[in-house]
């Protein structure tokens, strides 16, 4: 009994506890009412079975430290709630004022929706539309009939936008523009920072200006400062050069553009494309430079050369447009008619030359050319001439283990429809030559010096070798020239190092 009497006050007391937290939640919860702070005229009139306070004349009405003024207001005191016409004017904060021709408010939602003319400014930001309602639970306002925003950098338009007030952030929907005096940015989703001037964009983006157009769909831009970084495919065209990139980042302001990720950089005008993971465009500089498996691609209708190394450089002439390629370290190139590898490489673009450093070594047809440096002349699609400075070494293989051999100080090598023609060598002019008759059986071996020769070829293979000035030369039999006397001072067959494709380039 004496616990059945306990068990009974602890329940009531708990009874009594729950319902004075539901009376103080309740009352805690319960709206604001809205006060009528001044009026010149005040009517108490009845209207559709409601009962209206009709005021006129410099009405002054206040709900929650925010006050609101208009010329006329109907409010109707049992709904909490009123409508304003002509002048309204909303202060909320000392900062964030809202203006229109006609207002209904409602105390209990704290929904204000305003109509015609409306105006909201939040310090130096205005936006402006013909209808905004503003949730002052959220402390958002938004419009769903285009709008537009202006500070004293941007003009932005949409056909929807919702303005975070606490966060000072503005998000755009549906045929967003910006303009800036610089450049006009279109995009289907951008969020603005009005603080930072920070516009984020998330979407097909186009941002145009004079001479740059950039596409992206996803990024932010930096109005304040013309930083920006574009991601999902960015593309950025700089007058004659197009760039592209998983990611780009971009300084207007220094014309600097930083790529990343499956880069693309194409002269339009010389027909160069630059591929890689990485790289870096100084426009003001007058170049761009790739890393990270850099790819160079020489384009021509029927026959593209292909270069890879450690790095290539483009430098540009006054005009924007690829004057100079530099390449470094582990140089591989590929061309139908022409293959070679070496330490580095220069492409002068109006020369149509290229020069290769430091061990170079070259392949066309049946031909290995080596030298100190080598100079190749291009004249459209084929190679024009070819020439070798200094311990210049030509290799042609004659059979399986027969090897033709040319040495001397200087070679250049005439081309004719992308087939080496003719070779002349200057200097110090050695030749080891395999002679055979036309089907083939081999006469001698023919070894000679002198210090000129040209060389004719056919087919890719020595034909006849005239020897000027002093020539020495003696054919021996096969079976008595020894292995090592066949070959010449510097051989060396490198047949397994040729790219025989152009994707070849890339294997170490």
């Amino acid at each position: 009994m004496k616990q059945k009497l306990i068990l009974s006050v602890i329940f009531g007391s708990l009874l009594l506890i729950i319902g004075k937290s539901f009376a103080l939640q309740e009352k805690k919860q319960a709206p604001a009412r809205i006060k009528i702070i001044q009026a010149d005229e005040l009517r108490f009139e009845r209207r559709a079975g409601r009962d209206i306070r009709r005021l006129v004349g410099n009405v002054v009405l206040e709900h929650e430290e925010i006050r609101m003024y208009c010329d006329s207001a109907n409010m109707i005191e049992l709904e909490n709630s009123f409508e304003a016409f002509n002048n309204v004017k909303i202060n909320s904060g000392d900062t964030l004022f809202l203006y229109g021709d006609y207002l209904k408010y409602n105390g209990n939602t704290r929904l204000a929706e305003i109509f015609y003319n409306v105006r909201l400014l939040d310090g130096k930001t205005t936006l402006t539309t013909n209808q905004l309602n503003y949730n002052r639970n959220t402390g958002i306002a938004y419009y769903e009939q285009s709008g537009k925003v202006v500070d004293e950098q941007n003009e932005l338009t949409s056909l929807r936008g919702y303005y975070m007030t606490s966060e000072k952030r503005v998000h755009f929907r549906k045929d967003v523009v910006l303009i800036n005096p610089e450049y006009i940015m279109n995009s289907d989703t951008l969020v603005y920072h009005t603080t930072s001037k920070v516009a984020n964009f998330f979407g097909p983006t186009v941002i145009d200006a004079d001479d740059t157009y950039i596409y992206c769909e996803n990024g932010w831009y930096d109005t304040q400062n013309n930083k920006s970084q574009f991601n999902k495919n960015a593309n950025i065209i700089n007058g004659e050069h197009d760039i592209r990139g998983d990611s780009l980042y971009y300084d207007r302001s220094t014309e600097v553009a930083k790529a990343f990720e499956n880069v693309v950089i194409a002269d339009t005008v010389q027909h160069v494309i630059l591929k890689g993971d990485y790289a870096e465009y100084y426009k003001n500089l007058g170049y761009t430079f790739i890393t990270e498996t850099p790819l160079a691609i020489f384009i021509e209708n029927n026959d593209s050369l292909y270069l890879h190394s450690d790095t290539i450089r483009a430098i540009f002439n006054e005009e924007q447009d690829i004057e100079l390629i530099k390449s470094y370290n582990k140089v591989k190139f590929y061309k139908s008619d022409l293959q070679g590898m070496c330490d580095s490489l220069i492409y002068k673009m109006n020369d149509s030359l290229i020069i290769m450093y430091r061990e170079p070594l070259l392949w066309t047809g049946e031909n290995q050319l080596s030298a100190d440096s080598v100079h190749v002349k291009i004249n459209g699609e084929t190679i024009e001439t070819l020439t070798l400075h200094h311990s210049a070494f030509i290799v042609n293989r004659s059979d399986s283990l027969q090897f033709n051999q040319v040495r001397g100080r200087t070679m250049t090598g005439y081309f004719n429809e992308g087939e080496l023609d003719y070779i002349i060598v200057s200097g110090n002019a050695e030749t080891i030559y395999y002679v055979k008759e036309d089907d083939g059986n081999l006469i001698g071996i023919n070894k000679a010096i002198s210090s000129r020769m040209r060389i004719e070829l056919e087919d890719n293979n020595i034909k006849k070798i005239f020897y000027f000035e002093k020539p020495d030369g003696t054919m021996f039999p096969e079976a008595d020239l020894l292995e090592p006397e066949r070959i010449l001072r510097g051989f060396n067959w490198l047949e397994n190092k040729r790219p025989l494709e152009w994707s070849d380039i890339f294997k170490k």
